[in-house]
Protein backbone atom coordinates (compact mmCIF):
# COMPACT_ATOMS: atom_id res chain seq x y z
CA UNK A 1 0.00 0.00 0.00
CA UNK A 2 3.05 2.14 0.88
CA UNK A 3 4.18 2.05 -2.47
CA UNK A 4 1.06 2.54 -4.44
CA UNK A 5 0.65 5.92 -2.29
CA UNK A 6 4.60 6.74 -3.03
CA UNK A 7 3.79 5.94 -6.89
CA UNK A 8 0.47 8.42 -6.99
CA UNK A 9 2.39 11.06 -4.93
CA UNK A 10 5.30 11.35 -7.62
CA UNK A 11 2.70 10.88 -10.83
CA UNK A 12 0.72 14.09 -8.97
CA UNK A 13 3.83 15.77 -8.41
CA UNK A 14 5.31 15.12 -11.99
CA UNK A 15 2.06 16.67 -13.49
CA UNK A 16 2.15 19.96 -11.80
CA UNK A 17 3.29 22.94 -13.50
CA UNK A 18 2.63 26.58 -13.01
CA UNK A 19 -0.15 26.64 -15.49
CA UNK A 20 -2.18 24.20 -12.96
CA UNK A 21 -0.66 24.31 -9.24
CA UNK A 22 -2.93 27.11 -8.29
CA UNK A 23 -5.82 24.85 -9.32
CA UNK A 24 -4.46 22.02 -7.81
CA UNK A 25 -3.65 23.36 -4.74
CA UNK A 26 -7.12 24.41 -4.15
CA UNK A 27 -8.57 21.92 -5.46
CA UNK A 28 -10.73 19.44 -2.80
CA UNK A 29 -8.78 16.19 -3.74
CA UNK A 30 -6.15 18.30 -2.26
CA UNK A 31 -8.13 19.26 0.66
CA UNK A 32 -8.67 15.64 0.95
CA UNK A 33 -8.08 14.21 4.81
CA UNK A 34 -5.00 12.70 4.91
CA UNK A 35 -4.01 13.93 2.32
CA UNK A 36 -1.24 16.16 4.07
CA UNK A 37 1.70 15.10 2.41
CA UNK A 38 0.28 16.12 -1.15
CA UNK A 39 -1.08 19.32 0.64
CA UNK A 40 2.49 20.22 1.56
CA UNK A 41 3.52 19.64 -1.03
CA UNK A 42 1.65 21.48 -3.15
CA UNK A 43 2.13 24.51 -1.06
CA UNK A 44 5.46 24.07 -1.84
CA UNK A 45 5.44 24.05 -5.68
CA UNK A 46 2.32 26.94 -4.96
CA UNK A 47 4.75 29.63 -3.41
CA UNK A 48 7.74 28.68 -4.96
CA UNK A 49 6.19 29.13 -8.65
CA UNK A 50 4.72 32.21 -7.00
CA UNK A 51 8.43 34.19 -6.83
CA UNK A 52 9.02 33.18 -10.58
CA UNK A 53 5.66 33.39 -12.42
CA UNK A 54 3.42 36.25 -12.57
CA UNK A 55 1.10 34.51 -14.28
CA UNK A 56 0.80 32.50 -10.96
CA UNK A 57 0.90 35.43 -8.84
CA UNK A 58 -2.15 36.28 -10.68
CA UNK A 59 -3.87 33.42 -10.74
CA UNK A 60 -3.49 33.28 -6.80
CA UNK A 61 -5.03 36.68 -6.84
CA UNK A 62 -8.08 35.56 -8.43
CA UNK A 63 -8.36 32.80 -6.26
CA UNK A 64 -7.86 34.31 -2.77
CA UNK A 65 -10.27 36.70 -3.51
CA UNK A 66 -12.89 33.42 -4.20
CA UNK A 67 -11.19 31.88 -1.14
CA UNK A 68 -12.22 35.64 1.01
CA UNK A 69 -15.68 35.16 -0.49
CA UNK A 70 -15.98 31.77 0.93
CA UNK A 71 -16.73 29.92 -2.19
CA UNK A 72 -13.84 27.32 -1.40
CA UNK A 73 -14.42 26.88 2.02
CA UNK A 74 -12.19 22.71 1.79
CA UNK A 75 -8.92 25.10 2.04
CA UNK A 76 -8.31 26.01 5.02
CA UNK A 77 -5.70 23.69 5.92
CA UNK A 78 -4.13 24.90 2.88
CA UNK A 79 -4.20 28.95 3.91
CA UNK A 80 -2.16 29.37 7.03
CA UNK A 81 1.09 27.30 5.77
CA UNK A 82 0.78 29.50 2.47
CA UNK A 83 0.13 32.56 3.61
CA UNK A 84 3.19 31.87 6.41
CA UNK A 85 5.72 30.39 3.54
CA UNK A 86 4.72 33.52 1.48
CA UNK A 87 5.95 35.84 4.30
CA UNK A 88 9.71 34.38 4.76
Amino acid sequence: MEELKQLAYEAIQSNLSEENIVEEAFSTFTATPGFDKIRNMECTMLRQASRRSAAVRIDLSFIMRRVAKGEFPHVEEMIGPLILGLLT
